[in-house]
């Protein structure tokens, strides 16, 4: 392994770990979390379904790097960026609800959806509401 591989094989650790540990949870994505499960909670029913009396959100913001070399030379770099959203919405009580009584991804009304990595408010949003009322007419 010569020095060139080992300066490119550097530098990737280097950019993972400064955006692994860079800024705090951004509080435009907070705060449309918060309010749109604020909101959820408060006023989510529809005729002859019950009230979700659980609802949370996880976004994940993920980054991907890819570096192919040959002999040396750096031959090809990509980097993918890009955010989900998931959604867990129970409908019911903690006694019956349309969890179908199993933990975990597969058993709950959970599901991933893509979201705007821009730092937009109201798409972001938006998006919350949309997943959330699909699941919610699921359940």
């Amino acid at each position: 392994m010569n020095y060139r591989n080992i300066t490119l094989i550097a530098a990737a650790i280097l950019l993972i770990a400064i955006s692994a540990f860079s800024a705090p949870v951004d509080s435009v994505l907070f705060s449309a979390m918060q309010d749109e499960l604020g909101r959820n909670m408060s006023s989510l029913v529809m005729e002859n379904l019950g009230k979700p009396y659980f609802i949370s959100y996880t976004i994940d913001d993920y980054q991907s790097l890819s570096i192919e070399g040959v002999l040396g030379s750096l031959t090809r770099s990509n980097i993918d960026r890009g955010r989900y959203l998931t959604v867990d919405l129970r409908v019911g009580d903690s006694k019956l609800d349309n969890s179908n009584f199993v933990a975990g991804f597969f058993g709950s009304n959970q599901n991933y959806f893509s979201i705007p990595f821009e730092n937009d408010y109201d798409a972001v949003r938006n998006k919350i509401y949309l997943a959330t009322d699909e699941l919610y007419k699921q359940a």
